[in-house]
């Protein structure tokens, strides 16, 4: 007889002192059982708690004591007393007697569990030649139940002789203790079900528990083998090392992800704690095979076995990228702040040996023009010798002036009118000597006609840059050509300044335009001046909304870049860098034009404008309906996109525009001349940009560069 498992195993402590029959036996087979017994005996048959309170459904009842007597309340409580006492402990045999309850031949027999009685198996509901129908027959006046039923369900009692009776009982018992061992079994299993179901819940728990850590903790968590090979990781270091989930990281090594100098680095310090069995905590960079260094606050352990014997590592790694990086930078500011002492004091030292040097020339052959005897000659030398010396001190003065007005807000820019080529023909004619007495060639490259070369912007502010740009290109060049100019790019003027000097080493590019840097600091000992010239420049450039670089080779020479606004109104002339803008168009195609503009006036100014070009002309009153038209008009050649509308702007438009079309020229126009705004229209797709007031002229060269 098999026990099952039951649908709910008891903690151990609440099985030993609470178990029930129930708990231990398949009750549909005891209930089979029970049946198969009382077809075979002929007996009534029914298992029941200690205190006569049925279990299974009674088997074989006769009709007397499941219809009659049980019926009533008398007779029912006297048959559970009935059964209750045969139920009781008897380790000799069976418990033969009649039943309380009418008189009836019954037997019964005990199924303990540890000694716990459980359970009662009963039977009976047999008469034999003794019984006395008359005591029988006065019972059922006892407990008030129909005397003529009575009777006649006791003639369908059946009979058994007393001895057969008692075999039955003998099997009854043998049977009921095969079920208190088979009791005792069950106990056991289940006791041993209980507690592996509490060692797997618990093992559950714990299991539950990792998983959220390894789930959820945003630190990176890993496992190793002995060789290295992850065995395990968490979700946050399989995202790290871009995994779809951590399973695809077993195996791997950090060789997979890692430079070979970080895997070599790691898989060295996993051996050591391997072999001496300490843990580890360090900071250390990652690097990586194809993407920027991360930094990790680590803690790695040796990983042991149930045995304790140590079978790989295991570690976590919290992210400090962040806070490296900050340390970084703190620590680049303070290095930053002590070279800035560090130059201040290398310039205060420079300046004083720059105004010394001029000071003592100036005194000095001051001094010797009062000899006596002093011919003409040598006169007119020690004047000029005076001469340069005081021009010498003074661009030392001007330049700490300007630095100190620039460092201290209140550098000013003074805009009027100023005709670039006449700056350049200026500097060109004041340096030419100069460059010549050290056999140097000098050349100027002016990009526009005099008419055309007309900017408004701060007339001394493009002298001085001019001037520190060719005076460092003279400085810094023994033999060769200097050359500089202009020219037209867009809406700005790019100026450049080259020469065939020594060059300037790739490291110091951007430090040359740093404060009291002068390419390199031994170059301050071999050249004279103040080392601020290009720091000015620099801040000038800025200040007149334009930008400065360098391309430089070291033995080959350098050549300074800057860019200022063009926003000069040239003369309506047809003359334009030796060709006519009129020449241009007549070589031009006839263009299909869109024009965005939701300014009825402007829109028909531009149509005016681009008539001598234009096939065709297409009118937008807003970014939608542009990217509708263009994409409905795929031989569009040029936009004119105005970047401020309402519903969708220019910018938006542009970026969609692009997303279908990469081929249309499209230039951005717009009122607006914020710094940047050229960047922007770049960035978002503009081939070009020009501001508003448009003017025809300008605006059909710029066509004209595109479309020649």
């Amino acid at each position: 007889m098999a026990n099952t498992t039951p649908e709910i195993i008891p903690s151990i402590i609440e099985f030993e002192s609470d178990v029930q029959f129930f708990d231990l036996f398949n009750l549909e087979e005891i209930q089979r059982l029970q049946d198969l017994f009382s077809d075979a005996t002929r007996v009534a048959s029914i298992i029941t708690f200690p205190d006569g309170t049925p279990i299974t459904k009674p088997s074989n009842f006769c009709r007397l004591c499941s219809d009659i007597i049980r019926k009533t309340e008398i007779g029912c409580t006297n048959c559970y007393r009935s059964d209750a006492l045969l139920g009781q402990i008897n380790p000799l045999g069976p418990a033969v007697q009649p039943c309380l309850s009418g008189g009836l031949w019954d037997a019964g027999a005990n199924i303990t569990v540890s000694g716990k009685h459980i359970a009662n198996w009963l039977i009976g509901q047999v008469r034999n030649e003794e019984t006395n129908e008359e005591l029988l027959l006065k019972y059922a006046d006892e407990i008030g139940a129909d005397k003529e039923a009575f009777k006649e369900a006791l003639a369908e009692v059946p009979i058994m002789s007393t001895s057969l009776f008692k075999k039955i009982s003998e099997m009854l018992f043998a049977f009921a203790n095969d079920l208190s061992q088979k009791a005792y079994t069950n106990l056991q299993l289940n006791l041993q079900m209980a507690e592996r179901k509490q060692v797997q819940d618990a093992l559950n728990k714990e299991q539950y528990l990792m998983e959220a850590l390894m789930n959820y903790l945003p630190h990176h968590i890993y496992f190793k083998d002995k060789e290295s090979r992850f065995i395990r990781i968490n979700k946050a270091h399989a995202e790290s090392f871009g995994l779809r989930s951590p399973e695809e990281a077993i195996g791997k090594t950090d060789n997979d992800f890692f430079s070979e100098e970080h895997a070599s680095a790691a898989y060295n310090d996993e051996q050591a704690i391997i072999q001496s069995g300490e843990p580890l905590n360090k900071e250390e960079k990652e690097t990586w095979k194809n993407r920027p260094d991360t930094w990790v606050s680590t803690v790695k352990l040796p990983l042991l076995n149930q045995e304790g014997t140590i079978v790989g590592t295991f570690g976590i790694s919290r992210d400090i990228t962040d806070q490296k990086r900050t340390e970084i930078e703190l620590l680049k500011a303070k290095e930053k702040a002590e070279e800035s002492d560090r130059l201040k004091s290398a310039f205060l030292a420079n300046m004083s040996h720059e105004i010394r040097t001029p000071m003592n020339g100036i005194l000095g052959f001051a001094y010797l023009l009062k000899e006596p005897g002093l011919s003409g000659e040598s006169q007119q030398e020690y004047i000029q010798i005076i001469e340069k010396s005081g021009a010498r001190m003074l661009n030392i003065i001007n330049d700490i002036i300007d630095i100190s007005k620039i460092e201290s807000g209140q550098a000013e820019v003074t805009i009027s009118e100023t005709n670039v080529n006449d700056q350049t023909n200026y500097i060109y004619t004041f340096f030419k000597p100069e460059v010549e007495q050290k056999g140097l060639q000098i050349i100027l490259r002016n990009g526009l006609p005099s008419k055309d070369a007309i900017i408004k912007t701060d007339r001394e502010k493009i002298y001085a840059i001019l001037t520190n740009l060719v005076k460092n290109a003279i400085k810094f060049t023994r033999s060769g050509s200097i050359e500089f100019g202009y020219k037209m790019k867009a809406s700005e003027l790019e100026f450049f300044v080259s020469d065939t000097g020594i060059g300037i080493p790739e490291e110091q590019l951007e430090l040359i335009f740093e404060r009291f840097r002068q390419g390199s600091e031994s170059l301050s000992k071999q050249y004279e001046g103040s080392g601020l010239g290009l720091s000015i420049s620099k801040a000038y450039i800025k200040m007149l909304g334009g930008k400065i670089w360098v391309k430089s080779e070291v033995g080959k020479g350098s050549t300074f870049y800057f860019t200022l606004p063009y926003n000069g109104e040239p003369e309506n002339d047809i003359s334009q860098n030796d060709t006519s803008i009129m020449e241009s168009e007549n070589h031009l195609k006839k263009l299909n034009i869109l024009l965005v503009e939701d300014d009825e006036a402007s829109s028909l100014l531009l149509s005016l404008a681009v008539k001598p070009v234009a096939k065709k002309i297409l009118f937008a009153y807003n970014g939608v309906d542009a990217v509708e038209k263009c994409r409905n008009n795929p031989d569009i050649d040029l936009i004119l996109m105005d970047m401020k509308m309402h519903e969708m702007d220019g910018f938006e438009a542009t970026r969609q525009i692009r997303s279908f079309n990469k081929g249309v020229v499209i230039i951005a126009q717009t009122a607006y001349t914020l710094s940047g705004d050229r960047e922007k229209a770049i960035e978002a797709g503009c081939s070009d940009y020009i501001s508003k007031p448009i003017k025809s002229d300008q605006l059909l060269a710029l066509i004209n560069t595109y479309f020649q």
